[in-house]
């Protein structure tokens, strides 16, 4: 059976003359850059539509049975399913800002943003999770670091996204630092994860281009912190130390992006 989702794409590809969808919706042999872009632009929220319509009821459906259950084991299964419901929102939302990233029409709402307050606000609201895993975090950003120009919500979104990738690595007994620092004119934003007993590496390098960058990274969430940091006009990167750290950085001007769009 036909999904909705194909049933409107066929409908769009016959409307432009082109009834044979099997060459993909990105072939480039029979399609101009263009066309490709048009294509994307049609794609993307199709898809994330029809990813979100079947996980709106299991998101209420999952809140209610873990506000509603008291009883172990079954509590902790019903914030599991709560937990994976909400991941799962969070990869759609990122999918369809991806989207806006490659098709250029994601607009940053550049204002002054003081750093220190925002940093100490995302480090605070995770704390929370970090306790239970016995996870320390540290904050080491001066109050004295100036104020820049940015997209307060995206530079937060990116921050959270590099401080989660960290809590996920670091086995229990460990710590996370969030640093910041002020270099020329530019802000040194750095998430260093810190493991208390030595072990080996794993294969997280091997998902990094040899720049140390995030562009090749293996995570929506990853892959859209690089682009939003890009539209700001930065950089970010991963450094990888054998056994012991992990650290994601990214930079940003301190005067913000002189462009509005990607």
């Amino acid at each position: 059976m036909k999904t909705s989702a194909v049933k409107r794409l066929e409908r769009q590809s016959e409307s432009d003359g082109n009834t044979d969808i099997g060459g993909g919706i990105m072939d480039s042999e029979l399609s101009s850059p263009e066309d490709q872009l048009r294509r994307l632009r049609q794609f993307i929220p199709v898809l994330v539509h029809e990813l979100r319509t079947p996980l709106t009821p299991l998101l209420g459906a999952s809140e209610m049975l873990s506000s509603g259950i008291t009883e172990q084991p079954w509590a902790n299964l019903a914030r599991s399913i709560q937990l994976s419901a909400e991941k799962m929102v969070r990869m759609i939302n990122d999918l369809a800002d991806l989207g806006k990233c490659e098709c250029g029409e994601l607009i940053l709402e550049v204002s002054d943003i003081d750093l220190s307050m925002m940093f100490g606000e995302v480090v605070e609201s995770r704390r929370v999770r970090a306790v239970p895993l016995g996870l320390e975090l540290v904050i080491d950003i001066p109050q004295s670091l100036p104020r820049i120009r940015g997209d307060a919500t995206r530079l937060r979104q990116v921050a959270l996204t590099l401080l989660e990738s960290t809590l996920r690595q670091v086995p229990e007994g460990g710590s996370v630092r969030v640093s910041a620092r002020s270099i020329d004119q530019s802000v040194m934003v750095t998430v260093t994860g810190e493991d208390s007993s030595p072990r080996p590496p794993d294969d997280l390098s091997s998902h990094f281009s040899e720049d140390n960058t995030l562009g090749k990274a293996p995570s929506l969430g990853l892959l859209l912190a690089s682009y939003l940091v890009r539209l700001h006009e930065g950089r970010a990167g991963v450094v990888i130390q054998a056994g012991m750290n992990s650290m994601y950085w990214f930079s940003v001007p301190v005067n913000g992006p002189q462009r509005r769009a990607a």
